[in-house]
């Protein structure tokens, strides 16, 4: 439900109430870019790196997704509008644009990769209420369509439900963890680090020193770097016959460690921005 309903509505609801500007086209556009580099960037370093790491062949593609795709709508999102305010909300929805792009597309043919047999795309997958939301709202906002009162109170209550019902679901997947499992494995506290410590410090290091004039895409743009793995690794793994059980360790285990770095990673956004 929150998925396919609630976090749609709050992307609809937050790009129908901000004003069309050319300062906010910039940002949009900035925050494009970006993704689109993050991805190339740290996905290819991630292959890179558990090739280096000589990783099973049958984890490799999970190892590379768990590393770099962010839960960047179920949890991103959600914590983003609360950290930030709602027009970080629409510079996170550009960036979960690129996410599912990129998730439905090179994620699914990399994590394929230690498969036999098709590799496609799904398209079926690509086609998601969240993708079709973030592409409407984009239309919305681009073409200042005025929503009837009644929808507009109607996207509004269900957008105030997102973060709460998110909550409540993350806190049910972390009752889930086998914390003896997740501290015995070394791989699993290997992506833990790397996901939730080392590639958003180096995503901090670049934009601090490349682009330190756009503070709130920046701002943005680190906070769904820091976030953990996405949630859909674990379906993907179920639905294409791979490790389910490391990829689902992978995706709990990140959320858990989320609770302790999320704070140090405020704080740093506050200090150097």
């Amino acid at each position: 439900m929150t998925v396919n309903f609630l976090w749609p509505a709050l992307i609809i609801d937050v790009m129908s109430t901000v004003e069309f500007s050319k300062e906010i086209i910039e940002v949009l556009g900035y925050t494009a870019i970006l993704s689109f580099a993050y991805y190339f960037v740290i996905g290819t370093c991630a292959w890179f790196y558990w090739k280096i790491r000589k990783s099973p062949k049958h984890l490799q593609g999970i190892l590379t997704f768990a590393t770099t795709i962010t839960n960047t709508g179920f949890i991103g999102i959600p914590l983003i509008g609360i950290a930030l305010g709602e027009e970080a909300v629409l510079i996170a929805a550009i960036a979960e644009v690129v996410n599912d792009l990129v998730v439905f597309t090179v994620g699914i043919m990399v994590m394929r990769s230690g498969q036999p047999g098709k590799k496609g795309i799904d398209m079926n997958a690509v086609l998601s209420p969240g993708f079709l939301s973030v592409i409407l709202g984009i239309l919305i906002f681009a073409f200042q369509i005025p929503l009837p009162d009644f929808l507009g109170q109607t996207l509004g209550y269900m957008s105030d439900a997102v973060t709460p019902i998110a909550m409540f679901l993350l806190g049910a997947q972390l009752a889930e963890i086998n914390f003896k499992e997740v501290l015995s494995n070394k791989k699993i506290l290997e992506v833990m680090g790397l996901r939730l410590l080392v590639v958003p410090a180096i995503v901090t290091i670049i934009l601090l020193f490349l682009f330190p004039d756009q503070v709130l895409a920046n701002k943005v743009i680190i906070m769904m770097a820091a976030m953990p793995t996405a949630a859909c690794l674990a379906i993907f793994s179920r639905t294409y016959q791979l490790d389910y059980k490391f990829a689902t360790t992978c995706t709990m285990s990140t959320t858990l460690g989320l609770l302790a770095t999320l704070p140090i990673w405020l704080i740093v956004l506050n200090v150097l921005f």
